[in-house]
C-alpha cells in the first residue's frame, strides 16, 4: 500500500505544472516549437517573468508574431530589470512581422517597444507599416513622425507629411495639423495643393477661433488671415468675421468693418451674411469702403 500510495503521489506530482513546465520544455529543446508555445500558454497566466520568457520565444518560433509581441510586453511589466531582453524580443517580432507583411503583429511589436525602449529608434519599422497599413488616426499620430525620420526620398517624405496633417486635424491638433499643413505647401507645386490649402484654412480658423475666444486677438488675427485666404468654401468667409471681431478687439473698428463687409458678400443672406451685418450695424459705421493700412496684409 505504502509503494502504491508513494507512486500515486509521483504521478501526481508529473502532472503538476512542474511537470506540464518541463513537457514544455522538452517540446521546445526538441523543436516542437507550436505545442512548447500551447503548453506554455496554458501555463501563463499564474506564471513568472521566466516563463513568460520562454513563451515569447517559443511564440517567436511558432510563427505567432502577435502572441510574441505580447509576451515580450508582458515580461517587460512584470520584471523592469529584463526590460532590454524584453524589446530586444520586440525588435525580432517587429522584423519578422514586417518581413512577413504581417501588419497587426508589426503595430503590436512597434508600440509595445516604444513603450518598454522609448529610446530606441522605430523608424525603419514604423515607415512600412504608416504605408501599408490602415492605421487609426491616433496610431498613425503616434507613429509618423518616426516614419517621417526614416523616410528614404523627398517624395516619400511629402506623402507620409500630408498624411500627418491630416491624422493631427482629425485627432483635434489642429495647430499640429496647420504647420503641417503649411510645410508641405512649402514644400513644392502639388498636385492636391488646393485640398491641402483648404485643410489648413480649416484648422487656421480653428486656432484663430480659439485664440480669439481665449482673448488672444493679436495670436487670432495671424490664424484667422490664413484661413480668410480660403476663397473657395464657406470657411474663409467665417474666418473673416473673427478676423473683423480681433481686429475692433485691437481698437480698429474701421478694419473690422472692412473685413465684415467682405464676409457680408453681395448682399448675401444666409447665416454668414446676416451675422456680419449685424456687426457692421452694431458698429455704427456707414461708410465700410475706407481703407486701411492694416488691410494690405491680406
Amino acid at each position: 500500500m505504502i509503494r502504491g500510495g508513494l507512486l500515486l503521489i509521483l504521478l501526481l506530482a508529473g502532472c503538476g505544472d512542474g511537470g506540464r513546465e518541463a513537457a514544455a520544455d522538452r517540446a521546445y529543446a526538441e523543436g516542437r516549437a507550436d505545442e512548447a508555445y500551447e503548453r506554455y500558454r496554458e501555463l501563463a497566466r499564474d506564471a513568472g517573468p521566466e516563463l513568460w520568457a520562454r513563451l515569447a520565444a517559443a511564440a517567436m518560433r511558432a510563427g505567432a508574431l502577435d502572441s510574441a509581441a505580447l509576451a515580450y510586453d508582458r515580461l517587460a511589466d512584470m520584471a523592469p530589470a529584463r526590460a532590454r531582453e524584453a524589446a530586444e524580443g520586440l525588435e525580432r517580432v517587429a522584423r519578422a512581422a514586417a518581413a512577413r507583411g504581417d501588419s497587426a503583429a508589426l503595430l503590436r511589436a512597434v508600440v509595445s517597444l516604444e513603450r518598454v525602449a522609448p529610446g530606441r529608434p522605430i523608424g525603419r519599422f514604423a515607415l512600412p507599416l504608416v504605408r501599408s497599413a490602415r492605421l487609426a488616426d491616433a496610431e498613425a499620430v503616434r507613429l509618423l513622425p518616426s516614419a517621417l525620420a526614416a523616410a528614404p526620398g523627398s517624395g516619400v517624405f511629402d506623402s507620409l507629411l500630408l498624411a500627418y496633417g491630416r491624422a493631427l486635424e482629425a485627432t483635434g491638433d489642429c495647430g499640429g495639423g496647420a504647420a503641417a499643413y503649411a510645410g508641405y505647401l512649402r514644400r513644392g507645386p502639388a498636385a492636391d495643393a488646393g485640398a491641402v490649402r483648404a485643410g489648413l484654412a480649416r484648422c487656421a480658423l480653428e486656432v484663430g477661433g480659439a485664440a480669439l475666444a481665449a482673448g488672444r486677438a493679436v495670436e487670432a488675427e495671424r490664424w484667422l488671415l490664413v484661413a480668410a485666404r480660403d476663397t473657395a468654401s464657406d470657411v474663409g468667409r467665417r474666418a473673416l468675421l473673427g478676423l473683423g471681431d480681433a481686429r475692433l478687439a485691437q481698437g480698429d473698428p474701421i478694419a473690422a468693418a472692412i473685413v465684415w463687409q467682405r464676409a457680408l458678400g453681395s448682399g448675401a443672406d444666409d447665416s454668414i451674411g446676416v451675422a456680419a451685418a449685424r456687426r457692421i450695424s452694431a458698429l455704427g459705421v456707414t461708410d465700410a469702403a475706407g481703407d486701411s493700412a492694416r488691410m494690405e496684409e491680406e
